[in-house]
């Protein structure tokens, strides 16, 4: 029997399945004989709350994964970021799924699932607007996961203007893998 594995991205807000982090998360695991499936999302503005809207993109996001069945798979590989860190995390816990995250700049309402002992990775910038790095890093050492700060940058971890350093940063990421 072949090691049947599964990649499935879960982008953020502002921040698609093929743009550069995500993009090359599924190059990379697509070399490495991972199936993939790219999640997207139509957010709306017009939501009431913030959890109406995290509950509408799940309800999205869930629908894309109905036909799929995780019980085939050896292995499953979910990477997020941002929104999608959530999102990614509550599919994992309401499918009853065995499966290795990787969080890309996790937002405030992700600080509750990184104590899940399937958290491979979680990588921020040290200049994140939306969560403050040393509440994540905090977060990450109490709970024993391994991190990246990437420092200098902020929540779409690049540094503006500057397309080498942005470069080095990339394979830098891609290789925490």
């Amino acid at each position: 029997m072949t090691n049947k594995k599964l990649l499935v991205i879960f982008p953020g807000g502002n921040y698609t399945a093929d743009m550069p982090l995500l993009y090359y998360a599924k190059f990379k695991y697509d070399a490495l004989g991972y199936e993939s499936v790219k999640i997207t999302y139509n957010i709306t503005t017009i939501d009431s709350s913030f959890s109406e809207m995290l509950s509408n993109i799940k309800n999205q996001a869930l629908a894309q994964l109905d036909s799929i069945e995780f019980s085939q798979y050896d292995d499953l590989v979910f990477i997020s970021k941002s929104i999608g860190t959530v999102i990614a995390a509550q599919i994992a816990i309401d499918l009853s799924l065995t499966v290795s995250h990787i969080f890309l700049t996790p937002i405030e309402n992700t600080l509750q699932y990184i104590n899940l002992n399937n958290v491979k990775l979680v990588i921020y910038g040290s200049l994140d607007r939306y969560l403050h790095s040393s509440i994540l890093k905090a977060k990450c050492e109490k709970e024993n996961v391994n991190y990246l700060q990437i420092d200098g940058v902020g929540h779409r971890l690049e540094k503006f203007g500057d397309m080498e350093g942005n470069i080095e940063i990339l394979m830098k990421i891609v290789k925490s893998y």
